[in-house]
């Protein structure tokens, strides 16, 4: 079969590849029959762009017809990877290396996996066996790789990734490992070199557009950094992390929008298992509503501080620091909105929760909180008297 013209059109070197792969997938799969192997390949390629749902839902169908097919575990390994599922693509790979103990193939992918669930045993074992069986190969040399770097010896990873970059110019692993390691060690402008050749070979790669944007913010370019993290985010727009970063890029002082940080706070909030988009949202409306005097930005402040609380008593999600904060902003927000009772249970509730300053806080604004009732209590027979009673002034006596 000919290939399409696009194709013909594109020379043939690594930094091409990518474009290459796109129209394999645009072009020339749909030609394909109808086949188990097409399949195969179009789980293999989706899953190699990064399109880990689009991969995993081709690898999936083909399960129940080839359920020890070490090719479709890895292929699910590697998009559950990708799509920050640790446990899960940790149980596929254990599976692969129960029907082949000897495998090589995306060890790489295996040893980030552990080296996310900081499991040194199990990575020590895997480095020692690779580099036993088959130290000749880039997987084998970017795990142990992942190994040093695991142990601090920054120097001694980036041997290794060097190595796997000598045996395999185009290993994508390799060159994102190096610029982490390069941000490590504090040398920027090899980090930024190393992101920009993985971004050269997988446009796709979330991880080196990331990096890039954290290297920039690090050299203090905050606009070079957003538009890398803005490409991460929409490769990954389900990614909490990409969205945390531009935020604290947006809310940088040398960027100072916080109005735009808190939009994308807002985008990484359903997706933030660690929370930090609701701690971020919570601070950056208050700040808003102190500087501008806005009482929409005050009142969704109290929202997402009420989250972090009920969620802290709830769930006993977060530390105890922030749901103390929490009760401190919205003790006195119930204290200028008029509600005393509510405030004065959470001023009482704080200080169970504070640090010794929250503490002082809470007994100085109880004080207040008890005179302001008292006032109230006296105002009150003033305000509900009658009218017509014989003690008050202006009425009428017989003559």
């Amino acid at each position: 079969m000919q290939r399409p013209a696009t194709t013909r059109s594109l020379p043939h070197s690594p930094t091409h590849s990518f474009a290459i792969r796109i129209i394999i997938i645009r072009e020339v799969q749909p030609a394909l029959p109808d086949h188990f192997m097409a399949r195969f390949f179009r789980a293999h390629v989706l899953v190699d762009l990064q399109h880990a749902d689009e991969g995993l839902g081709v690898s999936l169908s083909l399960e129940s017809d080839f359920p020890e097919s070490p090719a479709v575990i890895v292929t699910q390994a590697v998009a559950y990877s990708y799509k920050r599922n640790y446990d899960l693509s940790h149980e596929k790979f254990q599976k692969l290396l129960a029907i082949n103990p000897h495998t090589v193939e995306s060890m790489d992918v295996y040893s980030n996996i552990l080296y996310v669930k900081e499991d040194h045993v199990e990575l020590t074992l895997l480095a020692r066996r690779l580099a036993d069986e088959d130290p000749y190969r880039s997987e084998t040399c970017c795990v142990i790789g992942n190994f040093y770097s695991f142990r601090g010896a920054h120097e001694r990873a980036i041997v290794y990734f060097q190595r796997a970059l000598k045996l395999n110019p185009n290993c994508l692993a390799a060159w994102t490992l190096m610029g982490h390691e390069m941000i490590e060690l504090k040398n920027p402008p090899a980090a930024i070199e190393a992101y920009r050749r993985a971004v050269s070979l997988n446009p796709s790669d979330f991880r080196a557009w990331y990096g890039l944007g954290q290297t920039y913010e690090l050299v203090n370019m905050p606009y070079y950094a957003l538009h890398n993290f803005a490409v991460a985010c929409r490769l990954r727009p389900e990614d909490s992390r990409m969205w945390n970063a531009m935020g604290h890029c947006y809310s940088s002082p040398a960027v100072g929008k916080l109005e735009s940080a808190i939009r994308c706070y807002r985008r990484a909030l359903p997706h933030d298992k660690e929370r930090v988009s609701l701690r971020q949202l919570a601070h950056h409306h208050s700040l808003l509503a102190q500087s501008e005097k806005d009482a929409g930005h005050y009142q969704e402040a109290a929202k997402y501080y009420q989250m972090i609380l009920d969620e802290s008593e709830q769930q006993g999600a977060g530390s105890r620091e922030d749901a103390a904060q929490a009760l401190a902003f919205l003790a006195e927000y119930h204290k200028n909105t008029g509600d005393l009772t509510v405030s004065q249970d959470m001023y009482s509730k704080l200080l169970d929760y504070g640090a010794p300053q929250h503490r002082e806080v809470a007994k100085l604004s109880l004080k207040e909180l008890q005179e302001m009732q008292e006032l109230q209590d006296m105002a009150s027979p003033m305000v509900n008297s009658p009218a017509g009673d014989a003690s008050t002034p202006g009425s009428a006596r017989p003559r």
